[in-house]
């Protein structure tokens, strides 16, 4: 099953530091669309008493990134982030950290269940990496991609890719 907005995944021969940074900033823009898009729970730690035209901001911000490249997302955030004051540029940065750590970890775990894919599986988790981690792409033609790659597939592919995204905290 694909999530409504895609995260990046890397496999770990594709994987470049000086692009860490971007890729972070990513999947929290995934992580923030779907906190906001399911409904009253709150806004993001880095926004919990901010005043409600500065969440009203982000919101948009955020809302806007099915139709935008990675890079445009990361620069809306970063300029959005560099006006604001310091308090939530400082909980915005332990926010940045943590997602961090957590991208350590869901990559570890995609590492490991590479390794137990079947050789089709493997080669579809290549081809839906290659789709999340292209540029040129908007979000919304990355779902869109990814969602007809995941239908073209065999059942038992499909089968085996979403037995482990089950227990991933990381999607395409």
């Amino acid at each position: 099953m694909v999530s409504r907005h895609s995260v990046k995944r890397r496999l770990p021969s594709q994987e470049k530091q000086p692009h860490s940074k971007m890729k972070v900033l990513i999947i929290f823009v995934a992580i923030v669309v779907i906190a906001f898009a399911q409904g009253p729970q709150g806004p993001p730690p880095f926004l919990v008493g901010a005043p409600a035209n500065v969440v009203a901001e982000f919101k948009q911000i955020i809302t806007g990134a099915p139709d935008k490249t990675d890079a445009e997302i990361d620069r809306d955030i970063e300029n959005w982030v560099a006006r604001q004051g310091p308090k939530i540029k400082t909980e915005f940065n332990k926010f940045k950290t943590q997602m961090q750590q957590g991208k350590a970890r869901a990559e570890a775990a995609h590492r490991a269940s590479i390794a137990k894919f079947s050789p089709a599986a493997k080669a579809a988790d290549a081809q839906l990496t290659a789709i999340a981690d292209n540029p040129n792409l908007k979000g919304r033609e990355k779902q869109q991609k990814i969602t007809s790659l995941l239908q073209s597939l065999p059942a038992a592919v499909q089968a085996e890719l979403q037995k482990e995204m089950q227990g991933s905290s990381l999607r395409w």
